[in-house]
């Protein structure tokens, strides 16, 4: 997989799958924001809002991609609550992950956000930044090389 070829196949991704459903406004949770997180491994950052007089524990937050869903870590920093979806495996990339706000009860407490590592390269593939485009061919590299020996 030569650097053209990287490019190639980095450019052929058309479309972010980054969304948020039309419910939203329906929920006192609501999603910030999502992006891609390098540790290591690749994981997939959702921040979101709780409402006034909520805590974490009142709620659970489920990620599901293709027909796995797991439960999420709750986590907390300066910029507010967040969750990692980090089961992504390289042939994964191109895999929509689902992200949903559940109550202690399990009734729906969020709209459903979905994302992708290819969303996000989708996303940054224009950047100027020569370090990032490396970065971003590199990954989709690894991807796609990662789909073909699963095949």
């Amino acid at each position: 997989f030569d650097n053209d070829s990287a490019e190639e196949s980095l450019n052929s991704i058309t479309q972010s799958d980054k969304a948020i459903d039309a419910s939203q406004a329906s929920f006192d949770y609501k999603w910030k924001s999502a992006t891609l997180v390098l540790k290591n491994k690749i994981n997939l950052r959702f921040r979101f809002t709780i409402p006034e007089g909520s805590t974490p524990e009142d709620i659970v937050v489920k990620g599901t991609i293709g027909s796995d869903t797991c439960e999420l870590d709750i986590q907390k920093d300066s910029n507010g609550y967040y969750v990692d979806f980090s089961d992504i495996m390289a042939y994964e990339y191109g895999e929509k992950v689902d992200v949903t706000i559940y109550t202690a009860g399990d009734a729906k407490a969020s709209a459903t956000i979905t994302y992708s590592v290819n969303s996000y390269l989708f996303d940054m593939k224009s950047h100027t930044n020569t370090d990032l485009t490396a970065l971003l061919l590199a990954i989709h590299s690894f991807g796609t090389a990662a789909q073909l020996y699963q095949r």
